[in-house]
C-alpha cells in the first residue's frame, strides 16, 4: 500500500516515480529501458543469425566466427543482415 502524504526514497529517486517490475522489485525508469533495449537487441540479433544460418544452409553445429570459412560466412552475413534489417 502507497500512501500519498509519505515521501519513501528507493535509491536515489523518490518511491512514486519508481516502477514496479515483476516480482516487486522497484527502478528506475530509465534502467527498465535500457533493460528492455537490451533484450530486444539480442533477439534482433538471434533472428539475424538464424536467417545468415538459412541463407548459407548451414545445419548442426558451426561456431560463430572462428577459424573456420564457414563460421567466417556465417558471421559476416549474419552482421550484414542485422545492419541491414535491424539497426537505424
Amino acid at each position: 500500500m502507497i500512501v500519498e502524504s509519505a515521501v519513501w526514497y528507493c535509491g536515489p529517486i523518490q518511491f512514486k516515480e519508481s516502477i514496479c517490475c515483476v516480482g516487486g522489485n522497484t527502478e528506475q525508469g530509465e534502467a527498465l529501458y535500457a533493460r528492455a533495449k537490451f533484450h530486444a537487441n539480442i533477439a534482433n540479433w538471434s533472428k539475424a543469425i538464424v536467417s545468415a544460418r538459412e541463407e548459407l544452409g548451414i545445419e548442426g553445429f558451426c561456431p560463430l566466427g572462428g577459424n573456420t570459412e564457414q563460421g567466417k560466412a556465417l558471421y559476416a552475413t549474419a552482421m550484414s543482415i542485422y545492419k541491414w534489417r535491424y539497426t537505424d
